[in-house]
């Protein structure tokens, strides 16, 4: 388990401030930027609020982000005619997830919630560390 998500298992609630959702901004976008996984500070910060609340903040964090590099790229003229294809021929895995991920939310929102964050931080944790080593 990763450091973060260790001591999130004993440390108290973080309330949501601007400044706690600024910082975990800022930790998302300096992690999504240099490996690619910015998903775990936000989830982190939200991992005590309903699955919609974190789904919500997740998706529009993820979605701008995501836009964001997009255009930057496309200014840059680092997106390629390879590039556009594989986006193409991976619409049907977005689609295939996006229908798990609304069938598995119910069960997710329940109780396993938070393990589940936990655990999805740790592993992205160990993936990052992985990568470097290698």
């Amino acid at each position: 388990m990763d450091v973060t998500a260790a001591a999130s298992v004993f440390a108290p609630r973080i309330p949501l401030r601007p400044s706690t959702q600024f910082a975990g901004g800022v930790a998302s976008g300096t992690t999504g930027t240099a490996a690619g996984i910015g998903g775990p500070p936000l989830a982190l910060l939200y991992q005590h609020h309903p699955g919609p609340t974190m789904r919500a903040t997740l998706a529009a964090s993820f979605f701008f982000a995501t836009l964001l590099s997009v255009v930057t790229l496309g200014i840059a003229g680092q997106i390629t005619l390879a590039d556009c294809v594989l986006a193409v021929a991976l619409i049907p895995a977005v689609i295939a997830g996006t229908s798990v991920g609304r069938q598995a939310h119910d069960i997710l929102d329940r109780r396993w919630l938070r393990p589940a964050v936990l655990v999805f931080a740790t592993i992205a944790a160990v993936v990052v560390l992985l990568d470097a080593l290698g």
